[in-house]
């Protein structure tokens, strides 16, 4: 199970999905910190500007991914 925040900031979920799992999502409004978890996967996360360049990331494909910009 994934749960993200969508454009708007609201929380969406998305059952049984497949591994590797990655979703680009262009938000409305301010996104300050991205994180993940778990059961046993690994995972890493990125914050990207408009222009595409990371401005956050977590890259040690631990089960909790956390990104803070």
């Amino acid at each position: 199970t994934v749960i993200y925040a969508d454009e708007e900031g609201a929380l969406r979920t998305v059952e049984n999905v497949t591994l590797p799992w990655s979703m680009t999502v262009v938000p409305t409004v301010p996104v300050n910190y991205v994180t993940a978890n778990s059961a046993g996967s690994q995972l890493n996360c990125w914050i990207t500007d408009g222009t595409g360049a990371t401005v956050a990331a977590q890259v040690d494909n631990g089960i909790t991914a956390t990104c803070n910009r």
